[in-house]
């Protein structure tokens, strides 16, 4: 188990003014924020080990502990946005200006000093200088309209679209820890006099005493193979991941005090990104299939075959990587999309009674087919035809109702719903001995086994998950009841 020391500082301040006409509501402002964090990542025991069946076969090194230190220079955002009526029309438009600069401060890489102790894997002490990391520029638009249909107050049309920046942790992208030092590697271990004790030399890189080779032999070194990052992720305008949101309903009132609202969403994202290790190409890799066993739980009772796995050829297998994350369009076609329905209902049938209910289903789209023939080393145990998923629509369904008991002010609700069940997963290990049936040899590195999940992601899920929830309680008396 990992563990983080993490000492986090953020400062903010905003300003904002507001002008409001009979037609126009206008709005401006800026925000800003510094931050820093200072994390320091340890382990109780940086070595760790898979066994399969009570037999270990593989040793997973890790340099813990290490310092990792970010800090947040400037984060300003510029805003102007306006709400117009024009007859039955709202318009709502905006727009903003968001700046981000930031910056890795000088850290040391196996420092005796640190409190959690030095990592046996980094011998040698070394010194990562200060590095800048983002400077990025963006402008984000927001628009939404909505329309009194009739005249009457009683349908409305809204349409909206919107674009919304990646909220990932800064800190990790442009990274020089990650970028300069291997932090993690496996070897394969056969556990011959069954004391669960890999014995050989696990700092040298080849196979010696019951250890296979180093997946990567430059671990726990200096290595700029391990991440680069490319240049434009780190600086321009634009470059951001983001996401952009359709969406478009109609509003009804169906009686008084009884209405519906019918919404379709859509979302997509771009700048996606990818890692490509340039030590690799698509003919350093082997590809192999494997019957998947008969069991009832399985699509149609198991006994299929899955095929489109690689496994690196053994003269390939060791190389040191020379990773660069940059653009996924830079080899094809990337998508990611999402796609669902709203529909719900809300009554107020007579005063102090609510009655709210119904459901909303959607589903994900993805395709990175491109990628996964061109950098076959990003999922090279995923069966190449998991590439393109659609999955299910996943459909909640959530009713609630609550009434005011008049004169004594005690409120009794109760709601229920049903959700989809978690998404299920067959990971099936398969021997050396089973894939080596259709690669024509044995696994490459020494490797007893690989996993494999022998069902398409997206097409499988448990047991919907139902709930009922019943309350009882007023908070001017100061006393709630609940059930579940």
């Amino acid at each position: 188990t990992d563990y983080r020391d993490a000492t986090n500082k953020t400062l903010r301040y905003r300003f904002a003014m507001s002008y409001v006409t009979g037609a126009h509501a206008f709005k401006t402002g800026i925000v800003n924020s510094w931050a820093m964090a200072d994390y320091n990542q340890f382990a109780i025991q940086p070595i760790r080990y898979r066994l399969n069946r009570g037999i270990p076969n593989q040793v997973i090194m890790r340099v813990r502990p290490y310092h990792d230190l970010w800090t947040l220079d400037a984060e300003p955002g510029i805003y102007a946005q306006d709400r117009w009526t024009v007859d039955r029309l709202t318009l709502n438009v905006g727009l903003r200006y968001d700046y981000k600069r930031s910056h890795f401060p000088e850290q040391t890489i196996g420092d005796p000093g640190n409190p959690y102790g030095a990592s046996s894997f980094v011998p040698v002490p070394f010194v990562i200088p200060k590095t800048d990391q983002l400077r990025w520029h963006d402008i984000t638009p927001k628009m939404a309209a909505a329309y009194d249909l009739f005249g009457d107050g009683k349908t409305a049309v809204k349409v909206s679209l919107n674009k919304y920046l990646d909220g990932t942790q800064v800190d990790g992208i442009g990274n020089p820890v990650a970028g300069n030092l291997v932090l993690e590697t496996t070897r394969s271990w056969n556990d011959t006099n069954q004391n669960f004790k890999p014995e050989c030399d696990l700092l040298a890189p080849l196979a010696n005493g019951e250890c296979g080779p180093m997946a990567n032999p430059n671990f726990g070194k200096v290595s700029g193979g391990a991440g680069q990052w490319d240049p434009r992720l780190l600086r321009g305008w634009g470059v951001r991941g983001y996401n952009w949101e359709f969406s478009t309903s109609v509003q009804r009132q169906l009686v008084p005090r009884v209405s519906a609202d019918v919404g379709y969403f859509r979302r997509w994202y771009g700048n996606l990104t990818t890692t490509d290790d340039r030590a690799l190409t698509p003919a350093d890799f082997d590809t192999f299939s494997i019957p998947a066993p008969s069991d009832p739980r399985l699509p149609n009772g198991g006994g299929y075959t899955v095929g489109g796995l690689r496994d690196l050829k053994p003269g390939s297998f060791g190389r040191p990587s020379d990773n660069r994350i940059t653009f996924a369009n830079e080899f094809g076609r990337y998508i990611r999309h999402w796609n669902g329905v709203d529909v719900s209902v809300n009554a107020r049938v007579r005063e102090g009674v609510l009655l709210q209910g119904g459901l909303s289903t959607g589903r994900t789209s993805t395709d990175n087919c491109d990628l996964v023939e061109q950098l076959p080393e990003l999922a090279a145990a995923t069966p190449l035809g998991y590439c393109h998923i659609d999955t299910k629509f996943l459909t909640q369904v959530k009713f609630l109702g609550s009434y005011t008991v008049p004169r004594i002010d005690v409120q009794v609700s109760g709601s229920m719903q049903s959700v989809p069940g978690p998404e299920v997963q067959a990971n099936f290990v398969a021997s050396t001995a089973l894939a080596a049936q259709s690669l024509g040899r044995p696994l490459s590195g020494g490797a007893p086994n690989v996993t494999v999940n022998i069902v398409q992601p997206g097409s499988m899920y448990g047991e919907r998950f139902r709930a009922t929830r019943t309350a009882t309680g007023s908070s001017r008396r100061g006393f709630w009841l609940d059930a579940r």
